[in-house]
């Protein structure tokens, strides 16, 4: 679109001149060595233009960006859908419906992110982390295995050649069971492990992880690093269902979610009598 702008501008531009010169009797080089003076003028006038034919020309040779595509410009409010892209103005529809217009040259010159790659390869990346209070973490005793080897049979496999090993097992494959059964936060991360490769909507041909990030002082997160599909609403669901099954699974691996205490934490407060203060 771009392109055919600038072609009309130049058809336009030669007859312009043709006629200018037939006006003034002059021959047409004649006419343009006059204009000379006014070309400095001229590109100021047609600052933009120019800038957006060039841009246009670096956008379109570096595939940068095509109708449809999802892009997210950081420096501006652009985070949706673009809908047209011209010699003077890329037209983004954000998921709000409001319409964010940029000049060519601004996605030339600053840096944006363009989704295209992520819907090409079939599978959006998921990216979270729970806080589990520190305090809750020990070592795992018989009676732990032997509970969660009764209530979730698929672990009593992994606690079972864990045993006999002796030893953890690092499994260097992309989409594997790794924990360990040295404590209960090592044995819910293989569970975790097992529930992501048991999900019909989890690729497995790319990398799962479930990992620990460095401790904080709203506990040890948990890190959840999987794709799924690029559907948006089942995408959000998926990733909703997940996390929602940490928070009522973890509680039989003897683990607590870090929460700031609420009213509910306290129930009363007593004031000591004045005359036992010291």
């Amino acid at each position: 679109k771009g392109v055919l702008n600038v072609g009309k501008g130049i058809v336009w531009i030669i007859v312009a001149v043709i006629i200018g010169s037939l006006l003034l009797g002059k021959t047409p080089g004649a006419f343009l060595a006059g204009l000379g003076a006014f070309a400095a003028a001229l590109m100021l006038v047609f600052k933009d233009t120019i800038l957006g034919f060039v841009a246009g020309i670096q956008l379109s040779n570096n595939d940068m960006l095509h109708v449809g595509d999802w892009i997210v410009v950081p420096s501006t409010m652009a985070n949706g859908i673009v809908t047209d892209v011209s010699l003077t103005a890329v037209k983004v529809r954000n998921w709000d419906n409001t319409i964010v217009t940029l000049p060519p040259y601004t996605l030339v010159s600053t840096s944006f992110q363009n989704w295209r790659g992520m819907s090409q390869s079939g599978a959006r990346q998921i990216c979270r982390s729970v806080n589990f209070e520190a305090y809750t973490v020990k070592r795992c005793d018989d009676d732990l295995l032997q509970r969660v080897s009764a209530k979730y049979p698929k672990m009593k496999a992994f606690i079972d050649r864990a045993k006999s090993a002796g030893k953890v097992d690092y499994d260097p494959g992309t989409a594997v069971v790794n924990g360990t059964i040295e404590t209960n936060l090592g044995l819910f991360r293989a569970y975790m492990c097992q529930y992501l490769l048991d999900h019909p909507l989890i690729v497995t041909d790319q990398q799962i992880l479930v990992r620990l990030l460095a401790p904080t002082t709203t506990g040890i997160p948990l890190q959840i690093w999987c794709f799924t599909t690029t559907a948006w609403t089942a995408y959000e669901a998926v990733q909703s269902e997940i996390f929602e099954h940490i928070a009522a699974v973890c509680g039989d691996f003897d683990l607590r979610l870090f929460n700031y205490a609420s009213g509910m934490d306290t129930e009363t407060v007593e004031m000591l009598p004045a005359d036992s203060r010291s």
